[in-house]
């Protein structure tokens, strides 16, 4: 999975939280997805064109 979309920022998104989950993954062997909130994923596209 390339993205994991969440409202999540006390746990998965949270800026304080991300790198360690981050870490988690690559030490396991994978590449982690980029975390992100809807509104962060969806910054700067005109939602109403």
């Amino acid at each position: 999975m390339d993205y994991l979309v969440t409202w999540n920022v006390t746990h998965l998104a949270n800026a304080l939280i991300r790198p360690r989950v981050e870490r988690a993954c690559r030490l396991l062997g994978y590449e982690p997805p980029v975390l992100s909130t809807p509104d962060e994923l969806l910054a700067g596209e005109d939602i109403n064109a």
